[in-house]
């Protein structure tokens, strides 16, 4: 991965320059410059059906002296007949990225076979936890992409997820038996999710071996045709992620 966002942040400041900058970034210690963001706009735009408005969405902004961070996403919505407008960004604080570096905190849930985990047992490793439940069909479409990950970094890294399905182990264990799923799942997390305002789903954070959150992404990778990236390939933000994690556990 690039260098990483906070030593980006170190160099900017130290120039000394008196004039507010804005960057943006995808939350993948990458930061790009307005130019950059605008000609990425431009060519969704072009790559877009007329008949879908492309929105881009500041959801957290870190704030460093004169170097404001906007954390960016892209969301696009039907005009069902109206006219496409002119881009323009909108902020909307996602509550849940106030949780960047910082600690986790802390949960005991039980797995499906009603063993109880709690968040110490997954010091030491970086870890990935995944937020779902049965009625999100991005969730379940992402779930054997999710384990061929945790196939190749299992040595590695912890990948739990977690669900707010209020079902009995027994119907969420027939749920999940003709899926392609291998992460342990912990059940009835509804009100752990909401303490941590997880607002929409799926979420996919990634914690540092200390229970440090590092990053936060929603759904796993996708091209601009709307497929899934493979692990190994080196577009792959959650494989970048990951490969960074390892190595600061060393």
């Amino acid at each position: 991965m690039k260098t990483n966002l906070l030593v980006i942040l170190l160099l900017l400041t130290s120039l000394g320059s008196f004039a507010q900058r804005n960057l943006y970034t995808f939350n993948d210690g990458i930061l790009y410059t307005e130019e950059n963001v605008k000609a990425f706009i431009d060519t969704m735009e072009r790559n877009t059906p007329l008949t879908y408005q492309v929105t881009p969405l500041i959801y957290h902004k870190a704030i460093n002296k004169d170097t404001i961070v906007n954390f960016l996403t892209f969301s696009m919505a039907k005009l069902n007949g109206q006219p496409r407008k002119r881009v323009t960004f909108k902020y909307e604080q996602d509550s849940l990225f106030l949780l960047l570096h910082k600690k986790l905190p802390g949960f005991s849930l039980s797995d499906l076979n009603g063993t109880v985990m709690s968040s110490d047992e997954l010091q030491g490793k970086p870890t990935l936890i995944n937020f779902w439940n049965t009625q999100c069909k991005p969730c379940i479409a992402e779930m054997p992409q999710l384990s061929k990950l945790k196939n190749i970094y299992v040595s590695q890294m912890n990948f739990i997820s977690i669900t707010d399905d209020r079902l009995e182990e027994k119907d969420l264990i027939g749920f999940l038996k003709n899926k392609e799923f291998n992460f342990a799942v912990l059940a009835n997390g509804g009100d752990y999710a909401k303490s941590i305002h997880i607002s929409g789903l799926p979420r996919n954070i990634f914690v540092d071996k200390t229970g440090i959150v590092r990053y936060i992404q929603h759904n796993y990778p996708l091209d601009l045709q709307g497929k899934e990236i493979p692990p190994d390939s080196p577009d792959n933000e959650f494989t970048k992620i990951i490969k960074q994690l390892v190595g600061l556990s060393k």
